[in-house]
Order: structure tokens, then C-alpha cells, then sequence
């Protein structure tokens, strides 16, 4: 069973989970009128993810923490995103809007990611071992293991007494 994480986007883990998230999945579908055999519908495949929210930073670290975000939101490459109950997957951040200043020390803001074609995981064979790199929470290493946090959990009970820290070895 996954755990419940903070949402976090590349080295950036959001203080509070957005108030409100979604993640759409799709399929491309062809549809075509045939004469005598009525409409003919093929699946053309998935669609990339699209994950939509809203959410508020607040307190006296409000604005430098929307200002991380938009600096976030420049970047042009894509980065693991890891939500609460998925498995992280790499996207773009591919929309920020400040929604408004509600009153002080609170700033509201919109978000849109977009699922890149990049694949999470590279798979290891089991019994590798894997560093813990400065920044890496146990959804980085599980997606860039291909494993499952439940897995890691299981092959490195020693993470269930404490944080994880950078140099610290864990078996796959």
C-alpha cells in the first residue's frame, strides 16, 4: 500500500498539500461511421495524465515560497512528480496561476501538470543497492528503482523508524 506524501515536484515539496487536486487520465479514441454497420470505434491509446489544483501558501513565508514555485515553473525540463496514492511519474509544470491575494500573508494559486512520455523507472534486479542522493524521498527512489514504496519498505525496515538521509544504502 503506497503511503501518503506531501505532493512534491522535482526537489520542491509543497509545505501543505493543496486543498484540492485531480489527476485525469484518457484514452485517444477514432470513431467513424460505417455504412450498414453503424458507428466503428478503435482505442488509439492512452493520453498523457493531467493533474489540475488549487492550493494556498500562508503565513509570513508565503510569498517566498509561491516565488520557489514560479522559479520552479521556468524551468524547461520535466521532473518526477510524486502525489499522494500514485506512483510518481515525470511531468511538466505546465500552468501557475496566482489566484489572488486573500488577505495578508495568504496567496492562492492554480496549478497544471502534464505527464511527459519519460518513463519513472529504470528496474533493477533485486538484491541491487541503491544511494540515497541529497533531496531523494523514498517516491524518488522508489520511481527511479522501479519499485514500489511498499517493496522498499519491506527490503529496508529501518525506514519505518526514521527519515531518509542522503548516503544512506538501501536494498532494492
Amino acid at each position: 500500500m503506497a503511503q501518503y506524501t506531501l505532493l512534491q515536484f522535482k526537489n520542491f515539496r509543497f509545505p501543505y498539500n493543496p486543498r484540492r487536486f485531480s489527476v485525469q487520465g484518457g484514452k485517444q479514441m477514432f470513431c467513424q461511421f460505417a455504412p450498414g454497420m453503424g458507428d466503428v470505434v478503435r482505442q488509439l491509446g492512452r493520453r498523457a495524465r493531467t493533474v489540475t489544483g488549487e492550493g494556498e501558501f500562508f503565513g509570513t513565508g508565503a510569498r517566498g515560497q509561491f516565488e520557489k514555485l514560479w522559479a520552479l515553473f521556468l524551468e524547461q525540463e520535466d521532473g518526477l512528480l510524486a502525489l499522494p496514492a500514485t506512483a510518481p511519474f515525470y511531468a511538466y509544470f505546465s500552468s501557475l496561476t496566482l489566484v489572488g491575494e486573500a488577505g495578508e500573508n495568504l496567496l492562492r494559486y492554480a496549478f497544471t501538470f502534464l505527464e511527459s512520455d519519460r518513463e519513472a523507472g529504470k528496474h533493477f534486479e533485486q538484491g541491487t543497492r541503491w544511494t540515497v542522493a541529497a533531496g531523494e524521498g523514498i517516491w524518488q527512489v522508489a520511481a527511479g528503482a522501479g519499485v514500489s514504496v511498499a517493496q522498499l519498505y519491506r527490503a529496508n525496515p529501518a525506514l519505518y523508524t526514521g527519515e531518509l538521509r542522503e548516503g544512506m544504502e538501501l536494498r532494492l
